[in-house]
């Protein structure tokens, strides 16, 4: 056996062990019961979502960015750069305690703060926390030697001992630590026999090792290999991807009964779309610039794209897809790109399995499990683009959600489109809402000529007056086939225009088969025409009821629709994406035929069906575009269909429901089609309630503007006739002809409110209204498009003749202008409240007011603040309660102060303000 060293030569002495003691006490002992408070006021189930909440992220970055208290080591334990869910049993001493401070709201005591010596006889759990924490910068965090003497070891395990107590330690696994042996000779005794048991299976350990080193080999290249796999799933599917798009996605065919070869190819005729946001307000902002949610430094991950029926949102997304394809910008910043249609899904199944089931072909060599894992660890370089969310078969809607949601694929960037009508489960789940509005009249023109080179059908459209609709791409398409296949012809309404197309289609039907002379068919002479669109129309309403829209031949057959029947082409086949069972299926060539002919059908046993299942299609939000075109189809013969309406908005409790408002569309839109004031009395009294009238954001406004126009001012024209008092008058869209409406409003006698929604360039006929009519309160929605608009805004706050004594101004900034100097608040206004999308205008406007808010009358003010306020604006409103001692009630929503000073000179103001009422008051950021 070998000979022990000298004792005197030994490097661990009575005090090296003295301080290796105190480390494990602590490191090991005080880590736990750290460890032990912290997982009960936050579970390890519930560890992640809690890290994960907004407010708790921003703590975090600005901990490790800003102040440098947070390491990047610590900040990965606490989100995992792999996305593995973060566990407490991987956080040291310092991370537990740094946790505690900043989520479990504790606050020092009433002394210096969490870097001083607590007071003796302070036994609190803050205090506690504190005493660990220098404790352990003392004995191993911040020292030079691991030397301590035994009274400073008697005292440090006395006030250590002390504190894990109180914390929950117990004492017997405190003194487990002092008196376990340390002794070096029996340590290198132990050494010794370990040796000798070493030589004697030296054979069995080298081969151990060895074997396990070999493992580790195997391990690591079966990692590589599988990382090979994954990446070369992921470039292969990539180039799969672009060659789908290229092939499939570039070309349009607008109505399938042209010519054979007649396609457009999308590069070709695309053309620009305007865009929309509806913000958290609830105020529509326009202009918006879509390429910009794409960008790189735009962290949205999921965006919902809203639109009428027809309005572009599937061409939209087919131009992105393709976009990518030809390696276009933003779209390079994609790794890929996985375009989705939903109403294609028949079966349930993983994002996998669509992706399978719709891109790829059947003899692809990908393997599922490798493309699994490259979407999943590749998430923040895809784009996953969802089209038709009102196709999808509640059947399916699930996994969706899931995505959507972000339970699946969180980090990927989710574009999904759906129908206006039929977005409100989505709401909640998307950080931005992008509304298509279609071709401006310029883009509409611009189309025209990529379509085909004509110049007068522009022309006619002006003259029409039948641009709101035609600036919807679908409708505009089908206009272009029409006015080309018919000389010339154009509808005057949406109704009209698929009733002349379908109508178009039997006539080069009957041509190309010589079943007699297309000039001399008329509908009304043609029992088999009527025949067929009445046996498609059974189906696509029985399709639309079942919420299927995908028909297979069995279907077909049950209706009696022959394969003569379909070269008329009202149907198209689409092919099967299932691979074991092939099936036929039948699409209708766009989703608003199949309403329009759903409509027909309805249209035609009118009379028959009842009243219980008119109802039923009023109310239903599936057949909200099938009533459009019934109302449209029906024309004169519409009253009892008007009547239905009108009796169901009586039946309608909550007026500000989605139900209540497409009801109030069909009102609007079947007065246009009547085209008789006699009912407008009936719409009236079911619209006007508690002498209030109100109108939301109508689903359909853009396309039927100007029956909502007419028909909203018909009403408060007879409301002003009659005996209905109008109070109050809340309009949330935009008018077409705003003059006529507040020339109406005029006549109000008893009119006190209003809440309205106006284009920027309309303020200054608010102004004017309000100069002649005396108001209690008017709220104004808009946005600021020029240096008018702004004067505007201004003249509003100002203006002397203006007698309004309550303002609330909602305004999104387009873009920023100059704010005029000294803007003096007219002596009238008693209520004062501001909100801008841009705080520049509010501080600009705050600003400016500050001098001149001396006004004895303004009682109270309101700030709405998206973001922190300004150490400027704290200042301000600080000012202005100082100065203007009438005031009595402030209000500010979802504001931050993060300026100390600021903050006390605001508080100081509010204390002063004896008589002040505060709502929703500002909240001092806490870090």
């Amino acid at each position: 056996m070998a000979t022990a060293p000298i004792l005197s030569d030994w490097v661990y002495c009575n005090k090296t062990l003295n301080g290796a003691r105190l480390s494990a006490l602590l490191l090991n002992e005080g880590t736990h019961v750290i460890r032990r408070y912290f997982d009960s006021q936050f579970p390890p189930s519930t560890l992640q979502k809690i890290l994960n909440n907004t407010k708790n992220t921003k703590t975090f970055n600005y901990l490790l960015k800003k102040t440098k208290v947070l390491n990047q080591r610590q900040y990965d334990l606490l989100y995992p750069p792999t996305g593995a869910i973060p566990s407490s049993a991987n956080f040291d001493i310092t991370l537990l305690i740094l946790l505690i401070r900043n989520l479990c709201g504790l606050h020092p005591p009433n002394w210096s703060g969490w870097n001083q010596t607590p007071q003796p006889n302070d036994k609190s759990l803050v205090a506690d926390l504190i005493r660990l924490k220098q404790f352990r910068n003392e004995l191993y965090g911040h020292i030079v030697t691991t030397e301590i003497s035994d009274a400073q070891f008697t005292q440090y395990w006395s006030d250590i001992s002390d504190v894990l107590i109180r914390l929950g330690s117990k004492q017997s696994d405190i003194e487990k630590y002092k008196i376990q042996s340390l002794d070096p000779m029996a340590r290198v005794e132990a050494l010794i026999r370990l040796i000798e048991l070493c030589r004697e299976d030296l054979y069995f350990y080298e081969h151990a090792i060895i074997g396990k080193y070999e493992d580790m080999e195997k391990n690591l290249i079966s990692k590589i290999e599988d990382k090979r796999h994954e990446i070369d799933a992921g470039e292969k599917f990539a180039e799969e991807l672009r060659i789908h798009y290229k092939d499939k996605m570039n070309w349009m065919e607008p109505v399938p009964w042209c010519e054979d070869g007649f396609q457009l190819q999308l590069q070709d005729v695309y053309t620009q779309l305007e865009f929309s946001e509806r913000n958290e307000q609830g105020v529509e902002i326009k202009g918006v610039d879509f390429q910009q949610c794409l960008s790189q430094d735009n962290p949205t991950h999921r965006i919902l794209v809203e639109g009428q029926p027809g309005g572009g949102k599937s061409t939209l997304l087919r131009k992105l897809a393709l976009d990518w394809a030809n390696g276009t910008k933003p779209m390079l910043r994609y790794d890929l790109v996985v375009l989705l249609e939903l109403r294609q899904i028949t079966k349930p199944g993983t994002i996998t399995d669509l992706i399978f089931d719709q891109l790829l072909p059947e003899d692809s060599n990908i393997g599922k499990q490798n493309l699994h894992n490259y979407l999943t660890k590749h998430q923040h370089n895809v784009l996953i683009l969802l089209d038709g969310a009102d196709e999808l078969n509640e059947s399916f809607n699930s996994y969706i959600m899931k995505i959507v949601e972000g339970k699946i694929l969180r980090d990927s960037t989710v574009i999904i489109t759906s129908r206006s009508t039929s977005r409100g489960q989505l709401i909640p789940h998307v950080q931005k809402k992008v509304i298509i509005k279609g071709f401006s009249n310029k883009n509409i023109n611009l189309y025209i000529q990529r379509f085909f080179n004509n110049n007068e059908l522009w022309k006619d459209i002006e003259e029409r007056d039948i641009e709101s609709f035609a600036s919807n791409p679908l409708n505009l398409a089908l206009i272009c086939v029409l006015y080309k296949d018919c000389k010339g012809m154009l509808p005057t309404k949406l109704s009209e225009l698929y009733y002349l197309l379908i109508i178009c289609a039997y006539k080069r039907y009957c041509l190309k088969n010589n079943i007699c002379n297309p000039s001399d068919i008329s509908i009304k002479d043609c029992p088999e025409f009527i025949n067929l669109i009445l046996r498609l129309g059974e189906m696509a309403y029985n399709g639309i009821k079942e919420d299927k829209f995908r028909f297979e031949k069995d279907i077909l057959k049950h209706h009696n629709i022959s394969d003569s029947d379909l070269s008329v082409g009202l149907l198209n086949q689409e092919y099967s994406t299932a691979r074991i069972q092939y099936q036929q299926i039948y699409v209708f060539q766009h989703k608003t035929f199949q309403e329009f002919l759903a409509a027909y059908y309805l249209h035609t046993y009118m009379n028959t069906i009842g009243n219980e299942c008119i109802d039923s299609v009023i109310k239903s939000t599936a057949f909200c575009t099938v009533c459009e075109f019934l109302a449209g189809l029906l024309g004169r013969d519409g009253v009892l269909f008007l009547y239905r309406v009108i009796h169901n908005i009586k039946s309608v409790t909550n007026i500000y429901s989605d139900l209540y408002d497409r009801l109030l569309c069909l009102a609007f839109i079947s007065l246009h089609e009547l085209q008789t004031n006699q009912l407008v009395a009936e719409v009236a009294q079911a619209i006007v309630h508690n002498n209030i009238l109100h109108i939301t954001c109508l689903p359909s406004a853009d396309r039927y503007n100007a029956a909502f126009s007419s028909g909203l001012t018909s009403v408060i024209k007879y409301c002003n006739k009659s005996s209905i008092t109008l109070e109050s008058v809340e309009v949330m869209y935009l008018h077409s002809n705003f003059s006529e409406f507040l020339n109406e409003l005029l006549g109000c006698k008893h009119l006190q409110s209003i809440d309205l929604t106006v284009d920027g360039s309309d303020i200054h006929k608010i102004v004017l209204f309000l100069r002649n009519k005396s108001l209690i309160h008017a709220c104004i929605f808009s946005m600021t498009e020029s240096h008018d608009d702004v004067l505007s805004i201004c003249d509003l706050l100002s203006n002397p003749d203006v007698n309004t004594p309550s303002l609330s101004l909602f305004v999104t900034v387009k873009s920023m202008h100059k704010i005029p100097h000294n803007i003096r608040l007219r002596n009238s206004l008693h209520s004062l409240f501001l909100w801008a999308d841009n705080f520049g205008l509010t501080h600009k406007l705050l600003t400016q007011i500050q001098g001149g808010i001396d006004c004895p009358y303004l009682t109270s003010l309101g700030v709405i603040v998206d973001d922190e306020i300004s150490d400027d604006i704290c200042y301000m409103m600080a000012n202005i309660l100082t100065n203007n001692t009438c005031i009595n009630k402030l209000f500010f929503d979802n504001s931050i102060v993060s300026c100390p000073k600021a903050d006390k000179a605001l508080c100081k103001a509010l204390q002063e303000s004896l008589y002040l009422s505060i709502k929703n008051m500002v909240k001092v950021k806490q870090i």
